[in-house]
């Protein structure tokens, strides 16, 4: 039906294969050079079948569903589902878990290896009532969230409170209602840094808690009411601190689960996590006025086409070695990364191949730009098709219920299906 991007309405979310793969396959050969680390991708950025595969397989390998290394990390419970029925057969719900939601999860954990997390007391007892109210004992797989300095959840292995919810973890155990798969960290933190020595310490101080955490409960040094538990797993994986690419990970850490790496965004980009040729995906938006007198246009995606996360606007300024080199550099490249970069008053995203350009005003479906005093608008007649960096690629993603797939000469070569939006 659509042959090139010029054919597609708009608004809509566009990905570059080639760069979808080529993202996909740095990961996978990363993971490939530490060889006890294995990826559980988080596919909640792009929640399709076929960027799941890529992200474990490097390509549309549904054959390797088969395999050990078909495991995923997913958001909601209607992930879940979608994915368990694309064939899909370990399944983290990455969420920390609660007595509502223990119904659904029970369907879904039906002929899969399906895990849920867990950080506080409340939801090992509601895992623990539940059990007593079913014909067949369950034993539920878990992860344990913990907190390496994020402070969004999980249990901070330094407190107190958190020897307590060990002791309650054993008890559930031994009674047969849980075992424990392993521990899992998400460093959110990294979002807040504002250099590249800040972000390396974030990387590294995640990979020292859980490391600490997982030695003192292996070898039971950890609380004296409870001897060794035995950790299948010890996941990492924020898209920041995993494109630090550290030479070492630690002797316990055993898995990633980056998601965002996958397409990145401007966010990535403005943590040197990737380059502006690496952002797989853009909101695609028709001009449809023009108001020459403000030296303005307006475009038919709005807050419920880009979404209205602020990305790097809203954060510290990034300062590197590289910003400092690109300065006296003058390569027509690094001069357009320079000034996607350092457009900071673009509030909604950056558009690209127009670096200057401010995204300035955002409503429901409309976005007005800003151009440069400089620039000729007649450069941007009704009907110009632009594409958008998204702030963050996981929020603009998510208001598509499709994507159309292009080559690297804008041509449509696939579409993908996204999971259903539903939380359970």
């Amino acid at each position: 039906m659509y042959k090139t991007v010029d054919d597609l309405p708009t608004p809509c979310l566009v990905v570059n294969l080639n760069r979808l793969k080529n993202n996909t396959q740095k990961m996978l050969n990363f993971v490939n050079k530490h060889h006890n680390i294995t990826l559980r991708p988080h596919i909640k950025t792009h929640k399709t079948i076929k960027g799941a595969l890529y992200q474990l397989f490097g390509e549309e390998n549904f054959e390797g569903l088969n395999t050990q290394q078909s495991k995923i990390v997913v958001s909601t419970l209607g992930e879940a589902r979608f994915f368990k029925e694309g064939g899909f057969k370990d399944i983290l719900y990455a969420v920390p878990i609660s007595k509502n939601k223990l119904a659904f999860c029970d369907e879904i954990r039906q002929s899969i290896n399906f895990h849920i997390m867990v950080d506080n007391v409340e939801a090992i007892h509601a895992i623990t009532e539940y059990n007593k109210n079913q014909e067949e004992k369950r034993i539920w797989s878990i992860f344990i969230q913990v907190d390496c300095g994020g402070h969004r959840c999980g249990v901070n292995p330094e407190d107190e409170s958190t020897k307590e919810f060990i002791i309650e973890i054993n008890k559930a155990v031994e009674n047969n209602d849980i075992f424990v798969k392993g521990l899992y960290d998400h460093a959110g933190q990294s979002y807040g840094t504002d250099s590249e020595e800040s972000l390396v310490e974030v990387a590294k101080l995640e990979c020292s808690i859980i490391n600490d955490f997982a030695e003192k409960l292996k070898n039971g040094t950890y609380v004296d009411e409870v001897g060794p538990f035995q950790l299948d797993t010890v996941s990492i994986g924020s898209t920041p601190t995993i494109c630090r690419f550290l030479p070492s990970f630690g002797e316990h850490i055993n898995e990633f689960h980056p998601g965002n790496a996958c397409l990145f965004d401007r966010s990535q980009l403005h943590f040197n996590s990737c380059t502006s040729k690496d952002i797989a995906c853009t909101a695609l938006v028709t001009i449809i006025s023009r108001y020459p007198k403000r030296n303005e246009i307006l475009v038919d995606g709005g807050a419920l086409g880009l979404s209205k996360d602020l990305g790097p606007t809203a954060r510290n300024k990034f300062k590197n070695q590289d910003e400092e080199n690109n300065n006296n550099n003058d390569d027509d490249d690094d001069d357009m990364e320079r000034r996607y970069k350092s457009n900071l008053e673009s509030k909604w995203g950056i558009v690209e191949g127009h670096p200057d350009l401010v995204l300035s005003y955002l409503t429901q479906e409309l976005c007005v730009i800003k151009l440069p005093e400089n620039e000729d608008i007649d450069r941007f007649p009704v009907g110009m098709k632009l594409k958008i960096y998204p702030n963050h690629s996981c929020l603009t993603a998510a208001c598509y219920p499709h994507y159309y797939i292009l080559d690297d000469e804008d041509n449509v070569v696939d579409i993908w299906k996204t999971s259903p939006r539903v939380w359970n």
